[in-house]
Protein backbone atom coordinates (compact mmCIF):
# COMPACT_ATOMS: atom_id res chain seq x y z
CA UNK A 1 0.00 0.00 0.00
CA UNK A 2 2.60 2.06 0.73
CA UNK A 3 4.82 1.43 -2.42
CA UNK A 4 1.39 2.10 -4.10
CA UNK A 5 1.36 5.51 -2.49
CA UNK A 6 5.07 6.34 -3.69
CA UNK A 7 4.31 6.09 -7.50
CA UNK A 8 0.91 8.01 -7.24
CA UNK A 9 2.85 10.67 -6.09
CA UNK A 10 5.92 10.21 -7.87
CA UNK A 11 3.92 10.55 -11.23
CA UNK A 12 1.73 13.39 -10.43
CA UNK A 13 2.46 16.78 -12.19
CA UNK A 14 2.56 19.18 -9.56
CA UNK A 15 2.80 23.03 -11.27
CA UNK A 16 0.85 25.40 -8.80
CA UNK A 17 2.18 24.57 -4.87
CA UNK A 18 5.45 24.25 -3.44
CA UNK A 19 5.98 21.42 -1.27
CA UNK A 20 8.71 21.41 1.30
CA UNK A 21 9.39 19.42 5.22
CA UNK A 22 9.66 22.17 8.29
CA UNK A 23 10.13 19.80 11.50
CA UNK A 24 8.82 17.22 10.06
CA UNK A 25 5.62 18.80 9.49
CA UNK A 26 3.60 19.46 6.00
CA UNK A 27 3.70 22.94 4.70
CA UNK A 28 2.29 24.52 1.58
CA UNK A 29 2.87 28.03 -0.05
CA UNK A 30 1.31 29.32 -3.26
CA UNK A 31 3.51 29.89 -6.31
CA UNK A 32 4.58 29.22 -9.80
CA UNK A 33 5.47 26.80 -11.59
CA UNK A 34 8.25 24.96 -10.08
CA UNK A 35 10.39 22.35 -11.65
CA UNK A 36 11.51 20.93 -8.21
CA UNK A 37 8.17 19.70 -7.46
CA UNK A 38 8.24 16.24 -8.10
CA UNK A 39 11.66 16.13 -6.06
CA UNK A 40 9.89 17.17 -2.95
CA UNK A 41 6.81 15.60 -3.99
CA UNK A 42 8.70 12.13 -3.44
CA UNK A 43 10.98 13.19 -0.54
CA UNK A 44 7.56 13.95 1.46
CA UNK A 45 6.25 10.50 0.72
CA UNK A 46 9.15 8.94 1.67
CA UNK A 47 8.86 10.54 5.24
CA UNK A 48 5.25 9.85 5.59
CA UNK A 49 6.09 6.18 4.65
CA UNK A 50 8.56 6.16 7.11
CA UNK A 51 6.51 7.78 9.77
CA UNK A 52 3.05 6.15 9.39
CA UNK A 53 0.30 7.97 10.42
CA UNK A 54 1.05 9.55 13.37
CA UNK A 55 0.37 12.43 15.05
CA UNK A 56 2.28 15.13 13.15
CA UNK A 57 0.79 13.67 9.91
CA UNK A 58 -2.38 14.10 11.44
CA UNK A 59 -1.09 17.89 12.57
CA UNK A 60 0.30 17.93 8.83
CA UNK A 61 -3.51 17.19 7.08
CA UNK A 62 -5.09 19.92 9.15
CA UNK A 63 -2.86 22.35 7.81
CA UNK A 64 -3.32 21.36 4.24
CA UNK A 65 -7.23 21.23 4.56
CA UNK A 66 -6.82 24.92 5.72
CA UNK A 67 -4.67 25.88 2.51
CA UNK A 68 -7.43 23.77 0.25
CA UNK A 69 -10.31 25.87 2.08
CA UNK A 70 -8.05 28.93 1.33
CA UNK A 71 -8.16 27.77 -1.82
CA UNK A 72 -9.60 25.13 -3.66
CA UNK A 73 -7.84 25.43 -7.11
CA UNK A 74 -4.63 24.14 -5.05
CA UNK A 75 -3.65 20.67 -6.37
CA UNK A 76 -1.13 19.97 -5.18
CA UNK A 77 -2.24 20.06 -1.49
CA UNK A 78 -5.36 18.44 -2.05
CA UNK A 79 -3.24 15.91 -4.12
CA UNK A 80 -1.56 15.78 -0.55
CA UNK A 81 -4.98 15.59 1.25
CA UNK A 82 -5.55 12.32 -0.84
CA UNK A 83 -2.79 10.42 -0.29
CA UNK A 84 -3.10 10.85 3.68
CA UNK A 85 -5.93 10.02 3.84
CA UNK A 86 -6.00 7.01 1.87
CA UNK A 87 -2.84 5.97 4.45
CA UNK A 88 -4.90 6.53 7.15
CA UNK A 89 -8.04 4.41 5.67
CA UNK A 90 -10.24 7.37 5.44
CA UNK A 91 -11.05 6.00 1.48
CA UNK A 92 -13.97 8.56 1.20
CA UNK A 93 -12.21 11.22 1.54
CA UNK A 94 -9.32 10.15 -0.64
CA UNK A 95 -11.87 9.10 -3.16
CA UNK A 96 -13.96 12.65 -2.78
CA UNK A 97 -10.23 14.25 -3.66
CA UNK A 98 -8.87 12.44 -6.49
CA UNK A 99 -12.31 12.91 -8.27
CA UNK A 100 -12.24 16.71 -7.23
CA UNK A 101 -8.87 16.22 -8.86
CA UNK A 102 -9.90 14.46 -12.12
CA UNK A 103 -12.47 17.19 -12.80
CA UNK A 104 -10.36 19.45 -13.07
CA UNK A 105 -7.64 17.83 -14.96
CA UNK A 106 -6.22 19.69 -18.22
CA UNK A 107 -3.94 16.53 -19.32
CA UNK A 108 -4.00 13.38 -20.00
CA UNK A 109 -1.10 12.62 -18.17
CA UNK A 110 -2.71 13.83 -14.82
CA UNK A 111 -5.83 11.67 -16.28
CA UNK A 112 -3.97 8.65 -16.23
CA UNK A 113 -1.91 9.15 -12.89
CA UNK A 114 -5.33 10.18 -10.79
CA UNK A 115 -7.08 7.42 -12.29
CA UNK A 116 -4.48 5.02 -11.49
CA UNK A 117 -4.88 6.31 -7.99
CA UNK A 118 -8.73 6.11 -8.01
CA UNK A 119 -8.12 2.57 -8.92
CA UNK A 120 -6.34 1.54 -5.93
CA UNK A 121 -8.95 3.08 -3.66
CA UNK A 122 -11.67 1.35 -5.05
CA UNK A 123 -9.39 -2.21 -4.58
CA UNK A 124 -8.85 -1.19 -1.02
CA UNK A 125 -12.59 -0.26 -0.73
CA UNK A 126 -14.71 -1.87 -3.23
CA UNK A 127 -18.19 -1.92 -1.28
CA UNK A 128 -20.22 0.90 -0.04
CA UNK A 129 -23.80 0.37 2.04
CA UNK A 130 -26.07 3.09 2.39
CA UNK A 131 -29.46 3.56 4.65
CA UNK A 132 -31.56 6.07 4.00
CA UNK A 133 -34.87 7.47 5.93
CA UNK A 134 -37.64 10.02 5.48
CA UNK A 135 -40.26 11.41 6.92
CA UNK A 136 -42.74 13.18 3.88
CA UNK A 137 -45.43 15.24 5.28
CA UNK A 138 -48.06 16.63 2.27
CA UNK A 139 -51.21 18.21 2.62
CA UNK A 140 -52.49 16.28 -0.97
CA UNK A 141 -50.72 12.94 -0.67
CA UNK A 142 -53.50 11.83 -3.03
CA UNK A 143 -53.06 14.09 -5.43
CA UNK A 144 -56.61 14.86 -5.24
CA UNK A 145 -58.14 17.70 -7.14
CA UNK A 146 -60.16 20.81 -5.92
CA UNK A 147 -63.02 20.66 -8.39
CA UNK A 148 -66.28 19.94 -7.23
CA UNK A 149 -67.39 18.55 -10.66
CA UNK A 150 -66.22 16.61 -13.26
CA UNK A 151 -68.31 17.81 -16.43
CA UNK A 152 -67.84 15.11 -19.60
CA UNK A 153 -70.12 14.23 -22.62
CA UNK A 154 -72.06 11.65 -20.15
CA UNK A 155 -72.89 14.17 -17.95
CA UNK A 156 -71.29 15.84 -14.82
CA UNK A 157 -69.81 13.51 -12.32
CA UNK A 158 -67.97 14.42 -8.41
CA UNK A 159 -64.62 13.23 -8.39
CA UNK A 160 -63.24 11.07 -5.92
CA UNK A 161 -62.38 13.32 -2.82
CA UNK A 162 -65.23 15.45 -3.23
CA UNK A 163 -62.71 18.34 -3.85
CA UNK A 164 -61.58 17.70 -0.22
CA UNK A 165 -57.96 16.73 0.25
CA UNK A 166 -56.15 14.32 2.15
CA UNK A 167 -53.19 15.20 4.49
CA UNK A 168 -50.63 12.75 5.92
CA UNK A 169 -47.20 11.75 6.32
CA UNK A 170 -45.60 9.19 4.15
CA UNK A 171 -42.72 7.08 5.36
CA UNK A 172 -39.61 5.99 3.12
CA UNK A 173 -36.84 3.50 4.42
CA UNK A 174 -33.95 2.33 2.11
CA UNK A 175 -31.11 0.49 1.76
CA UNK A 176 -28.27 0.02 -0.99
CA UNK A 177 -25.38 -1.78 -1.64
CA UNK A 178 -23.08 -1.50 -4.23
CA UNK A 179 -19.45 -3.12 -5.49
CA UNK A 180 -16.99 -1.12 -7.84
CA UNK A 181 -14.45 -2.50 -9.26
CA UNK A 182 -11.52 -1.30 -11.90
CA UNK A 183 -10.74 -2.10 -15.44
CA UNK A 184 -7.91 -2.18 -17.26
CA UNK A 185 -8.70 1.12 -18.91
CA UNK A 186 -8.84 2.76 -15.21
CA UNK A 187 -12.59 3.22 -15.47
CA UNK A 188 -15.02 1.81 -12.87
CA UNK A 189 -17.61 -0.35 -12.63
CA UNK A 190 -19.99 -0.44 -10.38
CA UNK A 191 -22.39 -3.47 -9.47
CA UNK A 192 -25.74 -1.97 -7.38
CA UNK A 193 -28.94 -2.57 -5.43
CA UNK A 194 -31.16 -0.79 -3.29
CA UNK A 195 -34.61 -1.28 -1.94
CA UNK A 196 -37.22 0.57 -0.74
CA UNK A 197 -40.00 0.68 0.93
CA UNK A 198 -42.98 3.61 0.85
CA UNK A 199 -45.19 3.66 3.64
CA UNK A 200 -48.64 5.65 4.03
CA UNK A 201 -52.01 5.66 6.08
CA UNK A 202 -53.70 5.36 2.28
CA UNK A 203 -52.63 1.31 1.13
CA UNK A 204 -52.84 2.41 -2.50
CA UNK A 205 -49.77 4.53 -1.70
CA UNK A 206 -48.13 1.75 -0.01
CA UNK A 207 -45.11 -0.15 -2.68
CA UNK A 208 -41.52 -1.63 -2.42
CA UNK A 209 -38.96 -0.70 -5.39
CA UNK A 210 -36.08 -3.17 -6.27
CA UNK A 211 -33.39 -1.32 -8.16
CA UNK A 212 -30.74 -4.07 -10.11
CA UNK A 213 -27.80 -1.84 -12.10
CA UNK A 214 -24.59 -1.68 -13.48
CA UNK A 215 -23.14 1.34 -14.04
CA UNK A 216 -19.68 2.01 -16.14
CA UNK A 217 -17.43 5.66 -15.35
CA UNK A 218 -15.06 6.47 -17.75
CA UNK A 219 -13.08 9.73 -17.40
CA UNK A 220 -11.10 11.88 -19.65
CA UNK A 221 -9.86 15.60 -20.13
CA UNK A 222 -12.39 18.25 -19.18
CA UNK A 223 -15.31 15.30 -19.38
CA UNK A 224 -16.33 12.16 -17.39
CA UNK A 225 -19.18 9.75 -18.61
CA UNK A 226 -21.61 6.69 -17.35
CA UNK A 227 -23.25 4.00 -18.96
CA UNK A 228 -25.69 2.55 -16.70
CA UNK A 229 -28.26 0.00 -17.69
CA UNK A 230 -30.57 -1.06 -14.94
CA UNK A 231 -34.05 -3.07 -13.96
CA UNK A 232 -36.38 -1.62 -11.69
CA UNK A 233 -39.14 -3.69 -10.08
CA UNK A 234 -41.91 -2.17 -8.23
CA UNK A 235 -44.20 -4.13 -5.83
CA UNK A 236 -47.95 -3.48 -4.26
CA UNK A 237 -49.10 -3.37 -0.69
CA UNK A 238 -49.72 -6.90 -1.31
CA UNK A 239 -46.11 -7.61 -2.85
CA UNK A 240 -47.46 -8.35 -5.84
CA UNK A 241 -45.74 -6.95 -9.03
CA UNK A 242 -47.26 -4.00 -9.88
CA UNK A 243 -44.82 -2.70 -13.06
CA UNK A 244 -41.26 -3.64 -14.27
CA UNK A 245 -39.13 -0.74 -15.79
CA UNK A 246 -36.03 -1.85 -18.25
CA UNK A 247 -33.60 1.12 -18.95
CA UNK A 248 -30.48 2.82 -19.69
CA UNK A 249 -29.13 5.80 -18.67
CA UNK A 250 -26.46 8.01 -20.07
CA UNK A 251 -24.49 10.75 -18.60
CA UNK A 252 -21.80 13.16 -19.57
CA UNK A 253 -20.04 15.91 -17.82
CA UNK A 254 -18.23 18.93 -19.27
CA UNK A 255 -15.63 20.53 -17.36
CA UNK A 256 -16.17 24.42 -18.35
CA UNK A 257 -13.67 27.87 -17.75
CA UNK A 258 -13.63 28.04 -13.95
CA UNK A 259 -15.77 25.20 -11.61
CA UNK A 260 -18.44 25.31 -14.50
CA UNK A 261 -20.13 22.38 -15.63
CA UNK A 262 -22.80 21.18 -18.43
CA UNK A 263 -24.09 17.44 -17.34
CA UNK A 264 -26.09 16.27 -20.14
CA UNK A 265 -28.32 12.77 -19.10
CA UNK A 266 -30.12 11.06 -21.24
CA UNK A 267 -32.87 8.14 -20.19
CA UNK A 268 -34.80 5.25 -22.11
CA UNK A 269 -37.10 3.28 -21.06
CA UNK A 270 -39.50 0.22 -21.36
CA UNK A 271 -42.46 0.03 -18.78
CA UNK A 272 -44.30 -2.66 -18.13
CA UNK A 273 -48.13 -2.67 -15.75
CA UNK A 274 -49.42 -5.89 -14.47
CA UNK A 275 -52.43 -4.85 -14.36
CA UNK A 276 -52.88 -3.05 -17.69
CA UNK A 277 -51.49 -3.24 -20.88
CA UNK A 278 -52.64 -0.15 -21.92
CA UNK A 279 -49.68 2.23 -20.35
CA UNK A 280 -47.14 -0.44 -21.63
CA UNK A 281 -44.80 1.40 -23.75
CA UNK A 282 -41.18 3.05 -24.16
CA UNK A 283 -40.42 6.41 -22.11
CA UNK A 284 -37.70 8.82 -23.12
CA UNK A 285 -36.16 11.84 -21.20
CA UNK A 286 -33.65 13.90 -21.86
CA UNK A 287 -31.61 16.60 -20.13
CA UNK A 288 -29.53 19.26 -19.88
CA UNK A 289 -28.32 21.28 -17.36
CA UNK A 290 -25.57 24.48 -16.73
CA UNK A 291 -24.30 24.98 -13.00
CA UNK A 292 -21.31 27.06 -12.09
CA UNK A 293 -19.81 28.91 -8.66
CA UNK A 294 -21.23 32.52 -8.30
CA UNK A 295 -18.68 32.51 -5.45
CA UNK A 296 -16.81 29.99 -2.86
CA UNK A 297 -20.13 29.55 -1.22
CA UNK A 298 -22.72 29.76 -3.71
CA UNK A 299 -23.44 27.42 -6.71
CA UNK A 300 -26.13 28.40 -9.62
CA UNK A 301 -27.51 26.29 -11.70
CA UNK A 302 -30.74 26.18 -14.40
CA UNK A 303 -31.43 23.71 -17.14
CA UNK A 304 -34.13 22.15 -20.14
CA UNK A 305 -35.59 18.86 -20.08
CA UNK A 306 -37.83 17.23 -23.00
CA UNK A 307 -39.24 14.00 -22.16
CA UNK A 308 -41.86 11.68 -24.38
CA UNK A 309 -43.96 8.41 -23.31
CA UNK A 310 -45.33 6.43 -25.78
CA UNK A 311 -48.28 3.76 -24.00
CA UNK A 312 -50.71 1.91 -25.83
CA UNK A 313 -53.37 4.10 -24.98
CA UNK A 314 -53.43 7.26 -27.24
CA UNK A 315 -54.93 9.22 -24.36
CA UNK A 316 -51.97 8.56 -22.39
CA UNK A 317 -49.00 9.51 -24.88
CA UNK A 318 -47.50 12.77 -24.00
CA UNK A 319 -45.17 15.41 -25.03
CA UNK A 320 -43.12 17.12 -21.54
CA UNK A 321 -41.14 20.23 -21.88
CA UNK A 322 -39.37 21.62 -18.74
CA UNK A 323 -37.10 24.15 -17.44
CA UNK A 324 -35.81 24.50 -13.79
CA UNK A 325 -33.17 26.16 -11.62
CA UNK A 326 -31.78 26.02 -8.33
CA UNK A 327 -29.35 27.87 -5.76
CA UNK A 328 -27.54 26.80 -2.65
CA UNK A 329 -25.31 28.81 -0.84
CA UNK A 330 -23.44 28.15 2.63
CA UNK A 331 -23.52 29.80 5.49
CA UNK A 332 -20.40 29.27 7.89
CA UNK A 333 -20.93 27.27 10.93
CA UNK A 334 -25.22 27.45 10.00
CA UNK A 335 -25.41 25.56 6.89
CA UNK A 336 -26.65 25.29 3.19
CA UNK A 337 -29.34 26.52 2.02
CA UNK A 338 -31.22 25.96 -1.60
CA UNK A 339 -34.15 27.41 -3.44
CA UNK A 340 -35.23 25.91 -6.50
CA UNK A 341 -37.54 25.98 -9.00
CA UNK A 342 -39.11 23.82 -12.16
CA UNK A 343 -41.90 24.72 -14.79
CA UNK A 344 -43.36 22.27 -17.15
CA UNK A 345 -45.63 21.34 -19.37
CA UNK A 346 -47.22 18.30 -20.53
CA UNK A 347 -49.43 17.55 -24.01
CA UNK A 348 -51.31 14.08 -24.72
CA UNK A 349 -51.87 13.31 -28.43
CA UNK A 350 -55.59 12.54 -28.00
CA UNK A 351 -58.56 13.08 -26.66
CA UNK A 352 -59.22 11.82 -22.83
CA UNK A 353 -62.02 9.66 -22.78
CA UNK A 354 -65.91 10.94 -22.34
CA UNK A 355 -64.67 14.62 -23.03
CA UNK A 356 -63.89 16.28 -25.86
CA UNK A 357 -60.60 18.08 -24.71
CA UNK A 358 -56.86 16.81 -25.49
CA UNK A 359 -55.39 16.67 -22.43
CA UNK A 360 -53.04 19.87 -21.45
CA UNK A 361 -51.31 20.42 -17.79
CA UNK A 362 -49.06 23.18 -16.47
CA UNK A 363 -47.06 22.43 -13.19
CA UNK A 364 -45.82 25.03 -11.18
CA UNK A 365 -42.90 24.21 -7.88
CA UNK A 366 -40.83 26.15 -5.66
CA UNK A 367 -39.29 25.05 -2.85
CA UNK A 368 -36.84 25.63 -0.15
CA UNK A 369 -33.55 23.06 1.87
CA UNK A 370 -31.59 23.55 3.96
CA UNK A 371 -28.60 21.39 5.48
CA UNK A 372 -27.37 21.97 8.81
CA UNK A 373 -23.13 22.12 9.19
CA UNK A 374 -22.67 20.65 12.34
CA UNK A 375 -25.87 19.42 13.93
CA UNK A 376 -25.97 15.53 13.50
CA UNK A 377 -28.56 13.03 14.35
CA UNK A 378 -28.27 8.98 13.84
CA UNK A 379 -24.36 10.29 13.04
CA UNK A 380 -25.45 11.85 9.63
CA UNK A 381 -26.83 15.48 8.75
CA UNK A 382 -30.53 15.35 7.95
CA UNK A 383 -31.25 17.69 4.78
CA UNK A 384 -34.76 19.19 5.17
CA UNK A 385 -37.27 20.61 1.83
CA UNK A 386 -40.44 21.54 1.40
CA UNK A 387 -41.81 22.68 -2.02
CA UNK A 388 -45.42 24.19 -3.23
CA UNK A 389 -46.73 22.52 -5.99
CA UNK A 390 -49.62 23.56 -8.37
CA UNK A 391 -50.73 21.48 -11.45
CA UNK A 392 -53.37 23.03 -13.90
CA UNK A 393 -54.73 21.24 -16.31
CA UNK A 394 -58.24 21.68 -19.15
CA UNK A 395 -59.11 17.85 -17.39
CA UNK A 396 -60.70 19.07 -13.74
CA UNK A 397 -59.82 15.57 -12.42
CA UNK A 398 -55.79 16.77 -12.62
CA UNK A 399 -56.39 20.76 -11.06
CA UNK A 400 -54.58 20.43 -7.87
CA UNK A 401 -52.36 22.26 -5.17
CA UNK A 402 -49.82 20.47 -2.36
CA UNK A 403 -47.20 21.27 -0.29
CA UNK A 404 -44.60 18.81 0.55
CA UNK A 405 -41.98 18.54 2.96
CA UNK A 406 -39.19 15.88 3.54
CA UNK A 407 -36.58 15.04 6.50
CA UNK A 408 -33.87 12.69 4.70
CA UNK A 409 -31.19 11.00 6.64
CA UNK A 410 -28.37 9.20 4.30
CA UNK A 411 -25.80 7.45 6.11
CA UNK A 412 -22.87 5.32 4.38
CA UNK A 413 -20.45 2.68 5.70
Amino acid sequence: MRGGSIRWLASFSCTYTQIYINGGRIVLSLGREFLNCCFWAMTLVLLLSVQGVSAQENNGAARLMQVVRENPDNRAARWTLAQVAFRAGQYDAARYHIELLINKSRSQNDIDTLTRALAKITAADPWDVKLSFALLPSTNINRTTYNTEFETTLGIFTPAGGGNQESGIGLTVGAGLSYALSLPDNSRLTLRTRVDQHLYRSSDLNQTSLLFAVRRDSFAVGRRTAWEPYVRLRYDENQSLERRDVGLSFSTALQLVGDAHVTTTAVLEDRRYSHSDTSDGPYGRLSIRYSYAADDKMRLAFGTAVARSNPKSGYLKYWEAQVFADATRLFQDIGTFGIFGRYSQRKYDELFPATTLIRADDKFVLGLSFMPSRFELFGTRPRASCQVERTVSNIALYDYNSTDCGLTFERKF
